[in-house]
């Protein structure tokens, strides 16, 4: 299930599946349906009312400071391949997602070029982290008792791949093979990982 779909879920509210790359030059002319808006789920200036009061959500998210310790070391992993990482006030069950930093046509035509062209490749998007999920809340606890750690790349690398994956542009799933055996290697307590 895409992590874009964790608010709507949440919130039982209707969205309109369009999974054919070309669904979105369809749309493009119908902007609205019986009055309401149609927006994209991806678009990182997506507005939508806060599932959360401020309140319940620090009482159960990564500490601030942790927090924007967290942020520099994915940035530092994940260099250019995203024009930024930051809070995601949208992910309720995922522990991050992929935004588009422009919307409208020219996110439809990068999913069709990237059907046609061989060599394309898909612009850097923004990395939104949910501050809240207990994968990110481990992940900045070991940056901030263990930031030597050799799992933390990978986690980083893992985590980012996943949304890859789920969006149908990693470029070779077979290089991740070994990351996830090095993850699983510490997850069930071999002291070689």
């Amino acid at each position: 299930v895409s992590p874009h779909l964790d608010y709507f879920k949440t919130h039982d509210i209707e969205v309109l599946y369009l999974v054919d790359p070309l669904d979105g030059f369809m749309v493009q002319g119908l902007r609205e349906f019986e009055g309401k808006p149609l927006k994209n789920v991806d678009d990182a200036d997506l507005q939508l009312p806060e599932a959360q009061s401020p309140a319940e959500e620090a009482a159960t998210s990564v500490e601030q400071e942790a927090f924007g310790t967290l942020i520099e070391r994915f940035k530092q992993v994940l260099g250019d391949r995203v024009t930024d990482v930051r809070a995601s006030k949208l992910l309720r069950d995922s522990p991050c997602r992929l935004v588009s930093p422009e919307s409208g046509p020219e996110q439809d035509l990068q999913r069709v070029r990237r059907l046609i062209e061989q060599d394309f490749e898909l612009p850097p998007k923004i990395l939104e982290l949910n501050r809240s999920h207990p994968l990110i809340q481990n992940l900045a606890h070991l940056i901030k008792t263990q930031s030597g750690s050799d799992l933390i790349e990978p986690a980083i690398e893992q985590l980012f791949a996943n949304l890859q994956l789920l969006e149908g542009v990693y470029p070779n799933p077979a290089e991740m093979v070994p990351r996830i055996q090095k993850l699983l290697e510490a997850a069930t307590g071999n002291k070689n990982a």
